[in-house]
């Protein structure tokens, strides 16, 4: 079996970061893994330092991103350059940051899901999961005036790919109809 978690801990780092979103604290965090792991007693509790500390390694980066550091916003200092101050994300644009992360993270379980299955049952079974991505990849197009034009065809693909591969062990009737059960997993996503 697959482990998941050096694969998603990024993820998490991430996702961790965006919630506190501050230069300040996630420097606090770091310097605080720092004293600590230097202090005998707590030998033992390294691993969740270090978590502590790649944990205000993604506070830090978010901060960066939002301009936040103890709780103020970078981007109203008057002593910063105003061509400095547009780089920082203000909150809507931070919410579909997130959301592009979250929409990264799906895709790159699915494609991990698609390997991890044509290691154990060969690569027609690793075919289904890419159904997923061609329906996610032309849901997401539908919001681009560019792509409109070929984001149904690019859910249709997917939908036919689930509905063909999602199981392809069985006669075809069998196959259609796990396919549209997998269909119904949309209401996950």
């Amino acid at each position: 079996e697959l482990d998941l978690t050096p694969l998603f801990a990024p993820f998490f780092m991430l996702f961790f970061g965006l919630c506190m979103n501050d230069i300040g604290y996630g420097i606090v965090f770091v310097v605080a893994g720092f004293i600590l792991r230097a202090i005998p007693k707590f030998a033992s509790f390294k691993p969740y330092i270090l978590l502590v500390q790649w944990l205000g390694l993604g506070t830090i980066l978010m901060g960066f991103i939002s301009g936040s550091i103890f709780g103020t916003e970078m981007r109203e200092w008057e002593i910063l350059p105003e061509n400095i101050r547009h780089l920082f994300l203000n909150t809507d644009n931070m919410m579909i940051f997130a959301v592009l992360i979250g929409f990264v993270q799906i895709i790159f379980g699915l494609v991990v899901k698609a390997i991890n299955r044509a290691r154990q049952h060969g690569w027609v079974a690793g075919i289904g999961p890419f159904g997923w991505i061609f329906i996610l990849g032309g849901l997401a197009m539908l919001a681009l005036p560019q792509t409109k034009g070929i984001a149904l065809y690019t859910v249709y693909v997917g939908i036919g790919i689930i509905l063909f591969f999602g199981h392809p062990h069985g006669n075809i009737f069998g196959r259609l109809g796990m396919g549209l059960v997998e269909l119904y997993e949309i209401t996950g996503f």
